[in-house]
């Protein structure tokens, strides 16, 4: 932006941040290295391909990153942003959202074919897909309602229902992730006036367990469902 007297307000460039794997102790083990400044990423359930959102020049675009070969493969074809990649249990077919319709709308690719994507959900709301549940059943994302804010949802992978919101209310919930026996939902909610992190069970509605005690966000669950790590 520039002022009337010539002055000139601009944002300077950020360094890349880096992507690392640390141990239990919170010490780094490795780096990844990361071609340019990241928005989001995602290790595939098999642990040897990093899908991650890149971005610059004013767009993302979602990469692979093979962290055995080290070789890097770009996935989106489509010339509008596209983000938030999440990976399906077979480690080979991708969801992510992208703005070709103006709105974030759901789509799924095989990361490994040259075939085009095809839309999983459209709506006139902003989407952002968390999660593939391990049986391959359900996707959860998160959406916008003009009522009541940020809502989670989920929908079957085969299709022919409308997806369900999970939890409305007027509070922001977000981020969810499926636990590995598809049982429960950990998510982040704002209801208690700061992000706090939750678990819902989803055959027992009633059943509901606030997890963090002091601000939590971005859930978590351990491979074996027996501890949920967040930030």
């Amino acid at each position: 932006s520039t002022s009337r007297n010539g002055i000139v307000a601009f944002a300077s460039g950020t360094p890349i941040s880096d992507l690392v794997w640390i141990n239990r102790e919170g010490q780094t083990i490795e780096t990844v290295s990361a071609a340019r400044e990241h928005v989001d990423f995602r290790l595939s359930p098999d642990g040897s391909v990093l899908a991650i959102t890149e971005s610059g020049q004013g767009r993302s675009d979602i990469y692979l990153l093979d962290l055995r070969r080290g070789a890097r493969v770009r996935v989106s074809t489509s010339p509008h942003g596209e983000a938030s990649p999440v990976w399906a249990p077979d480690s080979r077919r991708l969801l992510f959202r992208s703005t070709r319709k103006l709105v974030h709308d759901l789509f799924v690719k095989d990361a490994f074919d040259t075939a085009p994507e095809q839309p999983f959900f459209t709506s006139p709301f902003v989407k952002y897909p968390t999660s593939w549940s391990r049986d391959g059943r359900w996707i959860a994302f998160h959406t916008t309602d003009e009522k009541t804010r940020w809502d989670v949802a989920i929908a079957p992978t085969s299709g022919g229902e409308t997806p369900r919101v999970l939890l409305p209310s007027q509070f922001n919930e977000r981020q969810a992730q499926f636990s590995p026996d598809a049982a429960w939902v950990a998510y982040a909610s704002d209801e208690s006036k700061q992000d706090e992190v939750y678990v819902q069970s989803l055959r027992d509605p009633v059943m509901r367990l606030q997890v963090s005690v002091n601000g939590g966000d971005d859930p978590r669950w351990r491979a074996d469902g027996t501890e949920i790590f967040y930030v």
